[in-house]
């Protein structure tokens, strides 16, 4: 992580937030869990004296960057009424372009603070394929292997697709990608997985970011662990005999 000019070192958030209708199942969870994740990240930079340059971008047909403070310490209610309002479900699914418009703006913060090479964390949710974007699967995923080189870690968090299969064919680490079922508790609980994964990342600093057995087994139901072979291919410990499934209120 590089220092800023007020000598504190800077963590880049940013969240890419599928909003088309089919995230509706999710309920108010997609925005508590972004919430949560802000809060405890700003204690956490606290504690370590760091700062943060928060950005959130949502999609569905019609991408937008939501006009909040980039500094999370600086966020009042109106702004959570902003993010509250800007993740609301409708429309389709303009992934990558997304994505495309996430990167190209977190680079270009990055370039304006000096932070060529820095750490941060790009995070994308979505509960589907991609099906509206202009931009080409192997064009993003150049787009992402290049900002990566950066120091930003992708991760990919995703329902009703394969979120291994389909984010690693983006360049996205399948250490880094993690399923979870789009139902308000579970999608609750990935968010504070998510939070656990990237403090963790920060604390030890010492490597690729990645969710643990843990992490990714109660993100999800059992039928959707076994459906999409969650822990198949992945760097961490065997897949437990039994699963417990987790039954959605």
């Amino acid at each position: 992580m590089e220092e800023t000019n007020n000598n504190k070192k800077c963590l880049y958030l940013t969240f890419i937030v599928d909003r088309s209708g089919s995230m509706m199942s999710c309920g108010d969870s997609v925005f508590e869990g972004i919430s949560s994740c802000i809060d405890k990240k700003i204690e956490l930079a606290k504690e370590l004296d760091m700062s943060i340059c928060l950005t959130i971008f949502t999609f569905d047909d019609v991408i937008k960057r939501l006009d909040i403070p980039s500094d999370p310490t600086k966020l009042n209610f109106e702004h959570y009424d902003i993010i509250q309002r800007g993740i609301e479900p409708r429309g389709w699914t303009r992934l990558y372009d997304a994505v495309h418009q996430a990167a190209a703006y977190t680079t270009e913060l990055q370039d304006k603070q000096g932070h060529q090479t820095s750490r941060g964390f790009m995070v994308i949710l979505t509960d589907g394929e991609d099906n509206q974007s202009d931009i080409s699967h192997e064009d993003l995923k150049k787009e992402i292997e290049s900002h990566k080189k950066t120091g930003m870690e992708y991760i990919f968090i995703g329902a009703n697709v394969n979120a291994k299969h389909t984010g690693s064919t983006l360049g996205i680490s399948k250490n880094a990608c993690m399923q979870f079922t789009p139902d308000p508790k579970l999608t609750q609980t990935a968010f504070t997985n998510l939070g656990m994964a990237i403090q963790r990342s920060i604390e030890t600093d010492d490597g690729e970011f990645q969710f643990s057995q843990l992490e990714r087994q109660t993100s999800c139901t059992a039928s959707d662990y076994k459906r999409f072979q969650v822990n198949d291919g992945l760097d961490s410990e065997p897949e437990p005999d039994d699963v417990i499934d987790i039954v959605a209120e």
